[in-house]
């Protein structure tokens, strides 16, 4: 070892120096001094056992609040979310029903915007040849066919006719009237079917919904009825049972005492009578027949008495 025999021979001294205390203290100490040591490990190790069990609910607990507050929270997304997408939709709607407007203005001023009529201006030459030709178109008769217009023109008057046509050309509306209208009528009709379809499958999903909770319904009644009467017919079968008991009871009282009294009937003894007339039946209980005759009277005023056609007038 690392200190040796005189290390070893030091903790031995020791350990034997604490085992005498431990002993002395043993002997000294008072009587009710182990049980209240032991109380104490006791109510400690059930302190240390609650304050597990405090712990153990309060991370519960902050485990619920923190699912709760996810829950919450993935809740509050999906409403941010859905209100995004309404409201992106409203958007649209808008935007549609604004470029639906817009077309229509705008295909109305095209409409409205006229033709861009021919200059006034005319030079000296085409006015000349527009005097002669009128009073050319004067002095000719109705069956005369009308001078045609000259094929000669000058380059002013030329120039003037395509610049009024380019002109036209640019001033003409190049989508028709009807189709502003039609294709604000076309978005329109394309939002309600959307909104129709919509409509149906929340109402398809409601009827679902309703229909599945009056099914659990009446699944629910069927149950409770079926349970009342199951309750009932035991009830019942139980009321049966009792009265069926109750009835073999006294069905069995009712043989017991009858068979009590047959045999009481059996056990009492019989008397004989002193005398007995030539006809009468010696086995015959006291209670059976009584004779009127009294006992004290003599044999032959006995039989003269027992008969009432015979009785002297002394008597």
């Amino acid at each position: 070892a690392a200190g040796g025999p005189q290390a070893d021979v030091a903790h031995l001294r020791h350990a034997i120096a604490e085992a005498e205390e431990d002993e002395r203290m043993v002997h000294t100490w008072e009587p009710g001094l182990p049980d209240a040591v032991d109380r104490y490990f006791e109510l400690l190790e059930l302190e240390q056992r609650e304050a597990q069990a405090r712990v153990e609910k309060l991370i519960a607990a902050k485990k619920r609040r923190q699912e709760a507050e996810a829950e919450r929270a993935a809740n509050l997304a999906r409403q941010e979310q859905e209100e995004a997408e309404r409201a992106a939709i409203l958007a649209r709607k808008k935007q549609e029903e604004a470029d639906a407007e817009k077309a229509m203005a705008s295909g109305k001023k095209q409409e409205q915007v006229p033709r861009r009529l021919p200059s006034r201006r005319r030079h000296a030459c085409c006015a000349g040849e527009q005097e002669e030709e009128a009073s050319a178109a004067d002095l000719q008769a109705a069956e005369v066919p009308r001078r045609l217009h000259s094929s000669r023109r000058h380059a002013c008057c030329a120039a003037e006719q395509q610049e009024d046509a380019s002109t036209a050309d640019l001033e003409a509306p190049r989508v028709p009237a009807s189709a502003p209208s039609a294709l604000g009528r076309g978005a329109s009709r394309k939002q309600d079917e959307e909104w129709e379809r919509e409509f149906s499958t929340m109402k398809a999903r409601f009827e679902r919904s309703r229909s599945w909770f009056a099914l659990q319904e009446k699944q629910r009644e069927r149950q409770k009825e079926e349970q009342r009467e199951r309750q009932e017919e035991e009830q019942r079968e139980r009321r049966e049972e009792e009265q069926r008991g109750r009835r073999e009871e006294e069905r069995h009282a009712l043989q017991q005492s009858h068979q009590q009294e047959h045999q009481a009937s059996r056990s009492l003894p019989r008397r004989r009578k002193p005398l007995c007339g030539p006809g009468e039946d010696e086995d015959v209980e006291p209670s059976a027949a009584k004779s009127p005759v009294p006992a004290s009277l003599p044999l032959t005023q006995r039989r003269t008495v027992s008969s009432p056609t015979l009785v002297p007038q002394s008597l």
